[in-house]
């Protein structure tokens, strides 16, 4: 199984489906279907911080975007590793 870091390009695109790069984002989700996805909580938090001001139902597509995310990359032993580095490194 391949492995593909998806930077917040992706998930904003996935989200908001005014984006220009929506289809795309969609397309290229359904082709890595069977693809190990890739992602920090940098990310995850640059995309919540993008959304912030969109509203309620923005927000509750952000969190199960984050969500689906969360359970995609954790699987990746890689990732979990990043994460822990990330946070030890945001929490001093």
């Amino acid at each position: 199984m391949s492995t593909v870091f998806a930077d917040s390009l992706y998930w904003i695109a996935l989200i908001n489906s005014r984006d220009q790069w929506h289809e795309r984002a969609v397309s290229i989700k359904t082709a890595l279907a069977d693809t190990s996805l890739v992602t920090t909580d940098s990310v995850l938090t640059e995309v919540a911080n993008f959304f912030a001001e969109y509203g309620e139902v923005m927000r509750r597509n952000v969190r199960a975007i984050s969500a689906y995310a969360f359970e995609r990359s954790i699987r990746s032993h890689q990732l979990r590793n990043q994460c822990l580095w990330e946070r030890r490194r945001y929490s001093k």
